[in-house]
């Protein structure tokens, strides 16, 4: 069962991860921004750190190519073969450790990683603890909010994150207006149904299945898991998209979706901490 189920992971990670960056000049350092108002963390943001004395934060949807390969290839393919095949301690670049290590690079070198941020949701899960390194696991969604509050692929992977702890409706709140950013994004819609899917949203997660399956996304499961329990609608259709809104590619900049949200007090540490100076690549 496992060795059907990791390679299938391995595929989801690398469509998440595909990105379309030109080759030119490395990455711009990230601008720390405060995170969107309608958040509500259940961590002070002073628990999350700062982004001083570490490689980035670079923003992975303008991620240069030898920025992306030279963290994903000293610090997260590695560990990644080592957690999709059950194991967390396994081969890194630096000899045999934990795969935390090289995750917690990763995230903060890219705090908006796509593939990174579902790793670390699933290795929460998998170790039972809401606290994998130096600070709580949701802190790393509240920093890849500070340097892109308006990515939709964050509010997807947050909006996973949250459907697994019992935060139903943050888990909605989110998981809509990433559903509304990401409609050219195969791999995000799968994952924003099968989020779907565990909150009982059975017509937004056929919705979702629908749209991935029109962009010949090579996953079924979750078509599947919907015929299964019964909650597949033959009638239901998808209605048309605007064809003069079309959302960027995961690559480009996003417009803002964190507008859209409807308005909350914003918590008391909502001002990210810290500011960033240039620092050498690994």
């Amino acid at each position: 069962m496992k060795q059907a189920f990791f390679p299938r992971w391995l595929l989801m990670l690398a469509l998440l991860c595909t990105a379309s960056a030109s080759w030119g000049q490395r990455t711009p350092l990230a601008r720390i921004q405060p995170i969107p108002n309608d958040l509500t963390p259940q961590v002070n943001l002073s628990q999350c750190g700062d982004f001083e004395g570490h490689f980035g934060p670079l923003d992975y949807r303008v991620l240069h190519p030898l920025d992306k390969r030279n963290v994903e290839s000293n610090h997260f393919n590695l560990e990644l073969r080592t957690f999709l095949s059950g194991h967390l301690e396994g081969k890194t670049r630096a000899g045999v450790g934990n795969v935390m290590g090289g995750f917690d690079y990763t995230a903060r070198a890219i705090p908006n990683h796509p593939a990174v941020l579902l790793v670390l949701e699933e290795l929460g899960r998998r170790v039972k603890s809401e606290r994998l390194g130096e600070m709580p696991l949701e802190c790393y969604y509240m920093r890849a909010f500070m340097i892109a509050p308006d990515d939709p692929v964050v509010r997807a992977m947050y909006g996973v994150y949250l459907s697994y702890r019992g935060r139903d409706a943050e888990a909605l709140a989110n998981l809509k207006l990433a559903d509304e950013g990401t409609r050219d994004m195969a791999g995000v819609q799968h994952q924003i149904g099968l989020a779907h899917q565990r909150l009982k949203q059975y017509r937004l997660a056929q919705m979702n299945a629908m749209r991935t399956a029109k962009m010949k996304f090579p996953l079924n499961d979750l078509e599947r898991l919907l015929r299964v329990a019964g909650n597949w609608d033959e009638q239901l259709t998808l209605p048309p998209e605007p064809t003069d809104t079309e959302t960027e590619p995961a690559a480009s900049a996003v417009q803002s979706t964190a507008a859209s949200a409807p308005p909350a007090p914003t918590p008391a540490a909502s001002t990210a901490p810290g500011t960033t100076t240039p620092q050498r690549a690994p």
